[in-house]
C-alpha cells in the first residue's frame, strides 16, 4: 500500500495520495513494532517487571495515535500553504484509479483486523483495524472526491480543479483527526493510571453488591485500573466477624467466576485482589494514607 500510494501520488502529482501513503508507511513501521510488543506481554512477571508486561500495550498504541495526528498536522499546514499560493494541478484519472484499489484494499483489511481483535479481544489489534478503516475513509474520500474533479473537467470547468487536492487534505485531516486523539486520550489515561470506563466500574460494582448479602462483610472498599487488556481489580473487604483461611478462599472463589463471567468481554485478562480485615484502618492505609497519622504508639505500663 506504501509503495502503491507513493508512486501514483508521484504520477498524479498529488498531495492527497502522498498523505495517504505517509498513513500506510507509519502503520507498517508500528505493525513491526506490534509484533516485538506482542511477545513482551505475552511474558511471565520476572525480576524487571513484578506486574508483566502490560504497560508497553498502551504506550504502543498512544506512540500510534501521536504520529497519526503529527503527520496530519503537518499534511494541513501544507495544503493550507498550497491552497493560499493558488493550488496545484493534478492528474485526477490516475489519482482516481490509485484511490479505488486503495480503498477496497484498505476496508478489506480492516474487516479482517476487526474480526481477530475481536475473536482475541486485542486492544494493539483493534487500533490496527480503526487506522485501517482511517485509510480506507482516505482513499475513498479521495475517489469521491477525484471523480467530481475529473467530470468538471471533462465538461470543460477547469477553474476550480487546482484547489480541489489541498482542500481534500484539510477535509481529510478534520475528518480523520478525531480518532488518533481519541487513540491517544484513552491510552494516556491507562498509562498514569486512570480508572476504565464508567460502564465497566458500574458494572463491576454491581456485580459485587449482588453477592454481598450472602457474605459476612459488613462494607468494602473496590479499586480498578486497566492497563491494555489487563483489568486489574483491589477489592478491601471488611468483616466483623472472624474467618478461617478455608473460608475467605471460598469467598474468593466465588467473588473472582462471578467476576470473570461478568466482564469478559470488557477484558481478555482478570487480575483480582481480596484483602480481607477485621479492622478499618488497613483500608485507610492502602487508599487513603494521609489520613493517619504517624504518632508512635506508647506501650501499656
Amino acid at each position: 500500500m506504501v509503495v502503491l500510494a507513493l508512486f501514483f501520488s508521484i504520477i498524479a502529482q498529488s498531495e492527497a495520495l502522498l498523505l495517504d501513503g505517509l498513513f500506510s508507511f507509519i502503520n507498517m513501521i508500528m505493525a513491526l513494532i506490534t509484533l516485538q510488543v506482542s511477545r513482551l506481554i505475552s511474558r511471565p512477571n520476572d525480576s524487571r517487571y513484578h506486574f508483566g508486561y502490560w504497560s508497553y500495550e498502551p504506550l504502543l498504541n498512544l506512540a500510534k495515535g501521536s504520529l497519526i495526528t503529527i503527520v496530519s498536522l503537518f499534511a494541513l499546514g501544507s495544503a493550507i500553504i498550497v491552497l493560499i499560493d493558488g493550488g496545484r494541478h493534478i492528474e485526477a484519472d490516475m489519482a482516481m484509479i490509485y484511490a479505488v484499489i486503495a480503498t477496497s484494499g484498505c476496508l478489506l483489511v480492516h474487516r479482517y483486523l476487526k474480526q481477530v481483535a475481536k475473536e482475541c479481544n486485542s486492544p494493539i489489534i483493534a487500533v490496527d483495524a480503526h487506522n485501517w478503516l482511517i485509510d480506507g475513509v482516505i482513499s475513498g474520500a479521495v475517489a469521491l472526491a477525484f471523480v467530481v474533479v475529473y467530470l468538471l473537467e471533462s465538461m470543460g470547468v477547469n477553474s476550480f480543479t487546482p484547489y480541489a487536492d489541498p482542500v481534500l487534505v484539510i477535509l481529510l485531516v478534520c475528518g480523520t483527526i478525531p480518532i488518533p486523539l481519541r487513540i491517544i486520550r484513552d491510552n494516556w489515561r491507562q498509562i498514569i493510571g486512570h480508572a476504565p470506563h464508567h460502564e465497566t466500574q458500574l458494572e463491576t460494582k454491581n456485580c459485587v453488591d449482588s453477592l454481598m448479602s450472602s457474605i459476612p462483610v459488613s462494607h468494602y472498599n473496590l479499586r480498578m485500573s486497566e492497563i491494555g487488556r489487563l483489568l486489574y481489580i483491589q477489592l478491601y473487604l471488611v468483616s466483623d466477624t472472624s474467618m478461617t483461611i478455608a473460608e475467605t478462599d471460598l469467598i474468593r472463589e466465588r467473588l473472582y467466576d462471578k467476576l470473570n463471567k461478568q466482564l469478559e468481554d470488557r477484558c481478555s485478562s482478570l487480575a483480582v485482589d481480596f484483602i480481607f480485615c477485621t479492622d478499618d484502618q488497613w483500608v485507610k492505609r492502602s487508599t487513603h494514607p494521609d489520613e493517619l497519622t504517624n504518632t508512635k504508639t506508647q506501650p501499656d505500663v
